[in-house]
């Protein structure tokens, strides 16, 4: 198995952001954004509106608009690492090796395997390089950073994915637009998600030393599977402080040269539709709309073959568009950053992987790069549902190169190969969509923010009421409003963005797809279990009003999924008969998810954010 392919030290404190804009500092946080950043930082909830009680942000520029787009790199240089040689510990070219046993290889600590008590910088006497014994050497403590999103340590090294070096960078990504008295800061991690401890430590702090105000800073994970456990589910131990205290500071470093980088800018938007599946009679690749798309899960029944991602979770919705930003110098037309925005889990390298990457958004932001795109982020949308580029799901192959294949071939493992390829294929969507977009050469930024609270009525919400998930210096469990009397509810933020004709509303978790697109009602059918009925659902992108389309999720919080009411199988449910939820087919999501009525709290507050009438659920 290989080890450390490319090497990027965060924890050193000489990492440095690479700012791109223009070279002349530029004003921020004055006037009424100052103001409210201040109030912000001093937990100022504001008074109640038109759209609800709670923390209320409005703001509309004038003038210029400037932009500025930084990349932080925070991947993880400081670890120990195990030998997966399987139950009898022994791996090819040790004495008495026969061949490959019980868990040899499977990216997992496994009962029987040893790990190398050398220290966070992997050296150990005798190695060349080595000087002196380091932090955590020969304490008899494996010092691990595991891998997020698949194998579960909780609690325990044994069953975790360790990681064993780093295939690609693990990346923050940083986006600044301010025009006047209106600002929006987006910081974007390459990491599964980020609880509020961090997210809202970030956003103090940023407050604090640059006055911008805390509804107008985003703090947004990519989701990603195959990079560094954010928030602790998948470690031993929680999450490694050695590692993120440092990655945060770095970030929260580059903020100021960000801020002080900004160039007058200028703005183009497109969406556009990738290949979506194969003509199951001719084998031709078809964008959505032409797709035979299948009715549910188990692919019955004739329907072509889908591409890029498939819907694990009935009834079968897919939201395939792909939204793209492009902000250019106003002057000469420099690409200063360019944003890709999908919805699909990342995860193309699956379970089996050691390697820190950030899976096939980074290759998106590089496809996008290498076309002269600046600064390339990616932001993950409507995740949940669940959208995935596993099972078995085609890909048309690119050559790391750029370089599609003739045909063209289709990867459907697991692999580098994969993940590459389909961000490749989603970046290349984007590129081609921003080249016909017409220029938008004075675009009017306008950032709104609302309170959104979440009742903690499932076990999962019990972990956000505990200590170590909460930066203390915020109140983020409430008690005052609706449905929050009993056990509390966990405060987060929804931010409602116009820039032109891009539109962008955040969400706070994984939303199900069909809020976004919408759905017809609809049933399935499973073996020894009764017909089960999908109510309708009025899409969210129908009720917006620019041209160009973004919903981003995991920002501000990571609540998991955030499903209609009536698809949620819990105990009590006429439907399951006295049965177990857990035995049901189209069961998985409930269990990390923070109730039944968080997606339609959600949706009738964005609807009601976007000046839309009516509930979401039913709204068909």
């Amino acid at each position: 198995m290989g080890l450390l392919m490319m090497t990027a030290a965060c924890n050193s404190g000489t990492d440095q952001a690479q700012p791109q804009g223009a070279g002349m500092p530029g004003g921020h946080g004055g006037g009424a954004s100052g103001a409210a950043g201040a109030a912000g930082a001093a937990g100022d909830s504001g008074a109640a509106g038109k759209r609800g009680s709670g923390y209320e942000l409005h703001v509309t520029g004038s003038g210029a608009l400037e932009a500025s787009a930084a990349v932080v790199d925070v991947t993880p240089s400081r670890y120990e690492i195990y030998r997966d040689c399987g139950e009898d510990g022994l791996c090819a070219g040790d004495e008495g090796y026969a061949g490959p046993d019980k868990d040899e290889a499977n990216a997992e600590f496994d009962k029987g395997e040893t790990f190398l008590d050398c220290g966070l910088d992997r050296l150990c006497p005798g190695d060349d390089g080595y000087t002196a014994p380091d932090e955590g050497e020969a304490d008899g403590k494996f010092q691990a950073i595991f891998l997020a999103g698949f194998q579960g340590g909780f609690g325990s090294p044994i069953g975790g994915r360790p990681m064993l070096g780093v295939h690609d960078p693990i990346d923050a990504r940083l986006l600044y637009l301010k025009q006047g008295e209106a600002e929006l800061l987006v910081l974007t991690f390459d990491v599964i998600g980020l609880m509020p401890k961090y997210v809202n430590m970030l956003k103090r702090r940023i407050a604090e030393d640059h006055g911008i105000a805390r509804g107008a800073i985003v703090v947004n994970a990519v989701h990603n599977h195959e990079g560094p456990d954010s928030m602790g589910p998948w470690s031993a131990a929680g999450v490694a402080a050695w590692w993120i205290e440092p990655a945060m500071e770095n970030v929260l470093s580059a903020v100021g040269p960000l801020l002080a980088s900004t160039a007058p800018a200028r703005l183009r938007a497109a969406a556009a539709y990738p290949v979506s599946c194969v003509d199951a009679a001719t084998g031709a690749l078809k964008t959505i709309a032409d797709c035979d798309e299948p009715r549910d899960e188990s692919m019955s029944g004739a329907h072509d073959v889908p591409l890029l991602e498939r819907d694990i979770r009935d009834p079968w919705i897919r939201d395939m568009l792909v939204s793209a930003a492009r902000l250019e110098k106003a002057e000469g037309g420099e690409a200063i950053a360019t944003i890709v925005n999908w919805s699909n889990h990342p995860e193309a390298l699956a379970d089996e992987n050691s390697l820190a990457s950030s899976d096939f958004p980074g290759y998106a932001r590089r496809r996008v790069e290498a076309l002269g795109g600046g600064v390339g982020i990616y932001w993950s949308g409507a995740v949940g549902g669940l959208m995935t580029p596993l099972r078995g799901t085609a890909v048309p192959a690119w050559s790391i190169d750029g370089q599609r294949s003739s045909g063209p071939d289709l990867i459907t493992e697991a692999s580098f190969d994969k993940a590459i390829s389909l961000g490749y294929e989603v970046g290349q969507t984007a590129s081609d969509a921003l080249q016909g977009a017409a220029t938008d050469n004075a675009p009017t930024l306008e950032v709104e923010t609302i309170d959104f609270d979440v009742p903690l009525t499932a076990e999962l919400n019990l972990l956000f009421t505990l200590t170590t998930y909460f930066d203390e210096s915020d109140k983020m469990l409430v008690f005052d409003g609706p449905g929050c009397a009993e056990r509390g509810c966990l405060r987060s933020q929804v931010t409602h963005v116009r820039l032109g004709e891009l539109e962008i509303l955040t969400i706070p978790g994984e939303l199900f797809p069909e809020y976004v697109v919408g759905r017809s009602a609809s049933s399935v059918s499973y073996a020894g279990w009764p017909t089960y009925e999908f109510s309708s659902v009025a899409g969210l992108r129908d009720v917006m009003k620019g041209d160009v389309p973004m919903f981003v999720g995991l920002a501000n919080a990571e609540l998991g999924y955030m499903m209609p009411r009536g698809d949620f199988l819990k105990d009590g449910n006429p439907y399951l008969d006295g049965k177990a939820p857990y035995d049901h087919p189209n069961h998985y999501e409930e269990s990390v998810s923070p109730g039944a009525a968080v997606g339609d709290l959600y949706c009738d507050r964005a609807r009601a954010l976007l000046g839309a009438s009516g509930p979401c659920l039913g709204g068909l």
